[in-house]
């Protein structure tokens, strides 16, 4: 007779920058460690990231992952086994009207639009240009008249005070068939409505046959509060807004400590964290 792991059934999803990955591109060690534990006592890790799939690819050599992840915010579920789109969620058709808009007031905004597992930029400037080095992967340039149409999501680079702006801006036009989120400080995206890293939950745990109350969601801004609180279990990282903490079910040390490790943890010695 098979004994059940104890961590069988159970879907860990993180968030890529400033949780898992550090701010110099790395991954603790320690976190390293207690993602192969977990694994290991028949956990399934997961991804939760703005990132496509090129870009969060990257990191598979370093992390073990065993499950389908989370790309583009919630825009696209992606299996990397398998090299393949599981599902994907669009833009609607107002998104290139709202782009344009956005370009004629704001001029020297960077713009960069996912669409499947490209990038194109469509409006550079010093953000998206660190962006593409941080990234070290391709990125396509086309101005938007020639862009294809089924995005996935918009990203929008600039200095906070600028996005604000953009904010307020967007907000004006009244557009209720997109969402917006800032993922950064220095970006802010518009998604297809109702997307998010939370609401995607649901489908992935469709996928992997798991229960959605057996979901811990791991993240540390904006973008990721609805991971954090339609998770069964939502943990945040020490840096984190006090908002974010406030809906987190767990406070975990800094990103640079290994704060996904911390989480591990403190499953590891409190058995069943989860809301009854």
């Amino acid at each position: 007779m098979s004994q059940t792991l104890p961590f069988e059934g159970i879907l860990m999803i993180s968030d890529m920058d400033r949780t898992l990955v550090t701010e110099d591109f790395e991954i603790p060690e320690r976190n390293v460690k207690a993602i192969e534990r977990f694994i290991e006592k028949g956990g399934h890790f997961s991804l939760a990231t703005g990132r496509s799939a090129q870009s969060a690819g990257r990191y598979l050599s370093k992390v073990k992952v065993n499950s389908p992840c989370i790309l583009s915010n919630g825009a696209t579920i992606y299996d990397f086994d398998k090299k393949k789109i599981l599902w994907s969620a669009k833009l609607a058709e107002s998104a290139r009207e709202i782009v344009k808009k956005i370009l004629e007031r704001f001029s020297d905004v960077g713009i960069e639009i996912y669409m499947n597992e490209q990038i194109y930029i469509v409006s550079s400037n010093k953000w998206t240009d660190r962006h593409k080095a941080n990234e070290k992967i391709h990125f396509e340039e086309k101005k938007i008249e020639e862009m294809p149409f089924g995005w996935q999501k918009v990203l929008f680079a600039s200095d906070n005070s600028k996005l604000r702006e953009i904010e307020d801006f967007v907000r004006s036009l009244n557009y209720t068939d997109c969402d917006f989120v800032f993922s950064n400080t220095m970006y802010y995206e518009m998604l297809p409505k109702n997307i998010s890293k939370g609401t995607v939950i649901t489908h992935l745990a469709s996928i992997m046959n798991i229960d959605k109350r057996h979901t811990i969601g791991i993240g540390d801004f904006y973008n990721d509060l609805t991971l954090i609180k339609m998770s069964g279990f939502g943990a945040t990282v020490e840096g984190a807004p006090d908002d974010i903490k406030k809906a987190a079910d767990f406070v975990a040390g800094s990103c640079r400590e290994g704060a996904v490790a911390d989480v591990i943890e403190y499953l590891e010695k409190s058995g069943n964290i989860f809301k009854q």
